[in-house]
């Protein structure tokens, strides 16, 4: 059977794909109503992914402090210094002097080896991933059925057959997945930083545009794995394969979101839980027509 998915599709089928997955999931009663119920999850999410992001250089201090001074002295000098930090933090908060660069800026501590965004996609798989699924399923009921290529009725027969035959994974692959997502995240921050040190006599603009480009691919690879790892139960190895045939279009659905997570990362990690899972339908419209075919030709 000849394959129905074109690998090369121009990078403008990105926004188009995230335009249409915004416009109508936002649009949907069903996912606005869903998303009022998970909405304090994932708050929680994005304070714990932010603690998390932060420990990565907090834990340095304590573990200092513990090597240098002893475990008496080294942990009632980090209390103290800690204590100084914060007041001192607070004051320039005040005065509106406080370096938000130790936190966002590209070597601070929410860019380390994560985005705020990706660590509270993989805390959303582990704590509460029946959220993802139920959104995935309700964005491409939302935007299929405004599809004029699809009847409603057949869109709205095919996701409740999705529904019914979803298995929720074994301990063991859910773990594989969730592993495989996190060192992933890992390999495409060192990607972002061997790219930087490439590029490093180029303009900040050009270090900019090829790290929102790595990192859009990453997170949209992590959007469609909720249809192609859970829903379809491909394996990694064939995901990947997919991903890496529609790296275009994956860079240009997530390059909305990456500008705005440069600018105000919590707005973007919000959005990309929850809302961004159904928005991605778009993006595996024709992954779900060709296995539709295909069991109908079986």
């Amino acid at each position: 059977m000849k394959n129905l998915v074109d690998p090369f599709k121009p990078i403008w089928a990105g926004p188009a794909a995230f335009i249409e997955g915004m416009r109508y999931s936002l649009r949907s009663p069903n996912i606005r109503a869903t998303y009022k119920r998970f909405f304090l999850h994932f708050v929680i999410v994005t304070i714990v992914g932010y603690i998390l992001l932060s420990a990565t250089v907090v834990s340095v201090l304590p573990l200092a402090f513990l090597i240098l001074l002893g475990p008496i002295l080294g942990t009632l000098t980090f209390i103290l210094f800690s204590a100084i930090g914060c007041f001192v933090g607070f004051i320039l908060w005040l005065l509106g002097r406080f370096p938000s660069w130790l936190l966002f800026a590209g070597n601070g501590i929410l860019s380390l080896f994560f985005s705020l965004p990706q660590m509270a996609f993989l805390l959303t798989a582990l704590l509460t991933p029946t959220s993802e699924i139920e959104f995935s399923l309700l964005g491409m009921d939302a935007c299929y059925y405004h599809d004029t290529s699809f009847n409603p009725s057949f869109i709205k027969a095919q996701v409740e057959k999705i529904r019914r035959e979803y298995k929720k994974p074994h301990f063991s692959r859910k773990i594989k997945i969730i592993m495989f997502n996190f060192c992933f995240g890992i390999i495409t921050k060192l990607f972002v930083l061997i790219a930087a040190r490439i590029i490093s006599s180029k303009s900040s603009n050009t270090k900019l545009v090829v790290e929102k480009a790595i990192m859009g691919f990453a997170t949209g690879s992590q959007f469609v794995s909720i249809y192609t790892l859970h829903l379809r139960q491909m394996s990694i190895r064939n995901h990947l394969k997919w991903c890496f045939q529609h790296v275009l279009e994956l860079i240009g659905f997530c390059l909305p979101l990456q500008l705005m997570e440069h600018y105000f990362t919590p707005a973007s990690t919000i959005l990309c839980l929850g809302i961004g899972q159904a928005a991605a339908a778009p993006l595996v419209k024709e992954l779900m027509l060709e296995q539709v075919i295909m069991v109908r030709i079986d």
